[in-house]
């Protein structure tokens, strides 16, 4: 089933054996990359491609439980 976005373009999963991270292409060209430890903001797919970040959102650790 396919489905519309209002500012979605396009969704992909990448992996390695160290990190998997989702790509999100937005309708403007802009990319979001989304990992276990931040969400990256690039400006297009070149920007991307050659590792220039327009932004950074490092996330929290998850809490370790108490023991």
């Amino acid at each position: 089933m396919s489905m519309d976005y209002e500012f979605i373009a396009d969704i992909e999963t990448w992996g390695s054996a160290n990190q998997m991270l989702d790509l999100i292409t937005l309708k403007n060209g802009k990319i979001l990359m989304i990992t276990e430890h931040a969400l990256v903001a690039y400006e297009s797919r070149a920007a991307f491609e050659a590792g220039a970040a327009e932004g950074v959102l490092h996330l929290a650790a998850p809490a370790k439980p108490a023991s």
